[in-house]
């Protein structure tokens, strides 16, 4: 029984993408969640910019989902990735129309996102 209990955690640890005692990720993305408008009429006089806002930010690769995580209070998120081609989308719980970034992750490096979501305020 022992044996199947080791043998099951070394099967969990094989298929994570990293392992506690890893270096933190030297490249993925970062950015931020943010909806708009926030006023139904915007003046010069009167900004009214987009908000951060809570929503779960996904990360697909080859339009399947890879990876994914909540953002923080203030809409900001990153997310260690190796170099590579991905795509990020923002789920929120109001069902708003977030746009998709398609982004190339380079190494050594964080790519920089402002994922949009519609608020429907006209």
């Amino acid at each position: 029984m022992r044996l199947v209990g080791a043998l099951t955690v070394g099967l969990l640890l094989a298929s994570c993408d990293s392992v506690v005692g890893d270096p933190p990720p030297t490249s993925g993305v970062a950015g931020v969640v943010l909806a708009g408008p926030q006023c139904p009429v915007v003046q010069e006089e009167e900004p009214c910019p987009d908000e951060p806002i809570p929503a779960d930010v996904e990360v697909l690769r080859d339009g399947d989902l890879f990876t994914g995580m909540p953002v923080r209070e203030d809409g900001r998120f990153q997310i260690g990735l190796r170099p590579g081609s991905y795509v990020v989308r923002a789920i929120t719980k109001q069902g708003m129309s977030c746009t998709e970034h398609p982004i190339s992750v380079v190494p050594d490096r964080f790519t920089d996102v402002i994922v949009s979501c519609d608020t429907g305020i006209r």
